[in-house]
């Protein structure tokens, strides 16, 4: 079957990335040659330049190379996004090192899997985090680089303590030792001229573990040719609209691969400006746009979701904001349109996963995109929808698993045969997703394979009721899920997440889903919470929240 996305690309989008042959490393390379002294990083008010970000990550790959680090050992960077985890991530990319990220907010026994599976002999974190990484540098003689998130303030001396008085707990001294060593102590003693290693894009750079939402994460093994490539498609994506001048949000965390390439690897491709948000809150976005005049904004929907119930409440000024993308977890239709109409941003969906590096679709940035979809392949990516029993291709307007190839998608699970070619079949990744796709080359998501609800001789795809649920003007938040029925197998129940201090029955849902919905996706039982439990990517852990 032909492609029917190529007809619908912008006209300043080619359809193939022709030849790559430099990496990510190189990439900053060029930005902090011919624009040394323009900022790369903004934290907290303090401006880094792209020399500095350069000759630090030159210094920290020295130091890994002194150490005995050498291609292919797995490095973990466990921190939230701060200028250490960039200089970090190139540092060890610039070594010949494998880059494992992990999410700060992991629990001891999902750092210590990802620790044993990749077999990673250092890890970089905070030093607020010391006594659970001791615990488990017990039991896997990992050894320990800490930094302090006080490194790269601008503040005077008695700001600071008050600072830190009102984080208490946020910071503590650590008695450096053999195993335990100190992340500027090691740039501060080592040369920041760039280290003699050659990277060749085959080599692994990346074992990005997926999000865990079921069962036990795995890791997705990502050369330097994957990594590029997806940086490259996103830059052939948005080069007429982001460039040098532009100021990019980095509130995305760097812990997953759609933070990684849209807030770090696509600024640094461009020589854009990262204003950096260690932990996303919608004040600080506010704060950004008063002080900063960001112009992309590349968020996550719970992100867009905290931002419509923070303004309503307060009046501001986004029009530096030129565009604004989603991406990671499906975003509700209800919650782009009200971001929308509050700030006067665009906003573009686009859709990617681990295996894929980050990105496989994204909706146009001219006037073409289109609601509700998440747009089109990306340049040299094949996406086709097939039936989920027999694998025979379908056509538009039918809904199926959506199946991939590209530059940009994964070598193998680390580790892990067996998932490996469970995934892969005749060298095409089986992502998972029910999709559909039109006749113009869109594709929508539908549901997570695993997710689709069984009830009688009917298949329930929870997010349409999902969908559904967020239009109620009550509810912030919603899964849908199946519960076991004695007659017709399954049926639906939803768990919701009400505004605060607002008070509504699960007969008034019930109900309201009767005038929204056939009657077989109605859900039989509701359940509200306080929250429902979601990775840092914001996908929720329907698993999680049914126990």
């Amino acid at each position: 079957m032909k492609k029917p996305w190529l007809n619908s690309y912008d006209d300043t989008i080619p359809k193939s990335l022709g030849r790559l042959e430099k990496s990510v490393v190189d990439n900053l390379k060029k930005s902090s040659e011919e624009n040394p002294n323009h900022t790369a990083i903004v934290f907290k008010g303090r401006r880094i330049s792209y020399r500095e970000v350069e000759e630090y990550s030159n210094s920290f790959a020295n130091a890994l190379i002194s150490m005995g680090i050498s291609r292919g050992d797995r490095v973990a960077i466990m921190l939230p996004n701060l200028p250490q985890t960039i200089i970090s991530y190139y540092g060890i990319l610039k070594a010949g090192g494998v880059v494992v990220n992990i999410n700060p907010d992991s629990s001891k026994r999902e750092i210590e899997h990802i620790i044993t599976n990749s077999r990673a002999g250092m890890i970089i974190s905070l030093m607020v985090n010391i006594e659970r990484l001791l615990s488990i540098r017990e039991r896997t003689g990992i050894k320990l680089i800490l930094t302090d998130i006080r490194r790269f303030f601008p503040l005077r001396r008695k700001i600071y303590k008050e600072f830190l008085a009102r984080i208490s707990g946020y910071y503590r001294d650590v008695k450096f030792a053999r195993d335990i060593l100190s992340f500027w102590g090691l740039i501060k003693k080592n040369p920041s001229t760039p280290p003699n290693v050659k990277v060749d894009l085959e080599n692994t750079a990346v074992i990005q573990y997926t999000g865990g939402t079921t069962g036990i994460s795995k890791g997705a093994v990502l050369t330097h040719g994957n990594i590029l490539s997806n940086v490259e498609q996103v830059y052939l994506w948005f080069k007429s609209v982001i460039g040098k001048g532009d100021r990019i949000i980095a509130a995305a965390p760097y812990s997953h691969l759609y933070g990684m390439t849209m807030a770090l690897d696509f600024p640094v491709r461009v020589g854009a400006t990262i204003l950096v948000i260690n932990r996303f809150t919608p004040k600080k976005i506010v704060d950004l746009v008063k002080d900063f005049g960001p112009t992309f904004f590349p968020a996550i929907p719970s992100m867009y979701r905290s931002i419509i119930h923070y303004l309503p409440l307060n009046s501001f000024d986004f029009s530096s904001i030129k565009l604004s993308m989603s991406a990671s977890a499906p975003l509700s239709r209800d919650v782009q349109d009200r971001f929308t109409s509050l700030t006067g941003i665009k906003v573009i969906e686009g859709f990617g996963l681990a295996e894929a590096s980050g990105l496989t679709h994204i909706n146009p940035t001219g006037g073409t995109e289109r609601k509700g979809t998440i747009g089109l392949p990306l340049p040299d990516t094949d996406a086709k929808i097939v039936d989920i029993k027999t694998g025979k291709e379908l056509g538009p307007g039918q809904p199926g698993e959506m199946i991939i190839t590209g530059p940009q998608v994964m070598q193998a699970y680390w580790d892990m045969p067996h998932e490996t070619s469970d995934s892969f079949k005749n060298g095409k990744f089986y992502t998972g997703d029910i999709a559909v796709m039109d006749e113009d080359g869109y594709f929508t998501l539908v549901d997570r394979k695993k997710d689709i609800i069984f009830s009688g001789e009917n298949r329930i795809y929870p997010r349409e009721i999902e969908e559904v649920l967020l239009r109620h003007h009550l509810i912030v938040d919603a899964a849908a899920v199946g519960i076991p029925d004695r007659l017709k197998g399954e049926a639906v129940k939803a768990y919701l997440v009400l505004e605060e201090g607002k008070i509504i029955t699960g007969d008034d849902i019930i109900k309201y889903c009767k005038n929204n919905l056939a009657g077989y996706k109605v859900p039989v039982e509701v359940e509200f919470l306080k929250g429902l439990k979601k990775t840092a990517d914001g996908k929720i852990m329907k698993e999680e929240v049914i126990k």
